[in-house]
């Protein structure tokens, strides 16, 4: 049986990927050959400090020539993550190329995070309170985060 180019793309880089000291990142191969990446990352500062968000991250049987794409398994208020838990980063939609990589996207989770992007919301009710009242922002993204709920990344699918 051959291996897909998406499957030993990514173990390749899987072999050299970075994340931080208090971040976790498992994968699952499928033989359809896509993948599922695990990635929970721990904030250490910043609006979201103290805060663990996991995602998952799918990778298409076309990967590198189509981009992964995240999901916050966890209801997060950010003005790049939709109440779905969709993640709207360039580097998965108008700037991916055979260039970019799983530690791209990683790389790009994190720094959402830490410099909260103010242009083109995908969450437009979070980047309205976020440049309004980021006070009020840092409380609410608190209260969301505290609430414990699931996204409909974590949650069964209907069949």
């Amino acid at each position: 049986m051959t291996v897909p180019l998406s499957v030993l793309r990514v173990k390749r880089e899987m072999e050299t990927v970075q994340i931080g000291v208090n971040d976790e990142l498992d994968v699952a191969y499928e033989e359809d050959g896509t993948c599922t990446l695990l990635y929970s990352m721990y904030l250490d500062e910043g609006v979201y400090k103290g805060h663990r968000y996991p995602f998952q991250i799918r990778v298409p049987d076309t990967y590198p020539f189509s981009p992964p794409k995240a999901t916050c398994i966890v209801s997060v208020l950010h003005p790049s993550i939709d109440s779905l838990g969709r993640v709207c980063m360039n580097v998965t939609r108008e700037d991916w190329s055979l260039d970019q990589g799983i530690q791209s996207v990683i790389f790009c989770l994190s720094s959402i995070f830490y410099d909260v992007p103010t242009e083109e919301p995908l969450n437009r009710d979070a980047h309205a309170l976020f440049m309004e009242d980021p006070e009020a922002f840092k409380k609410e993204a608190e209260r969301v985060y505290k609430s414990g709920h699931t996204t409909s990344a974590e949650r069964p699918q209907k069949e």
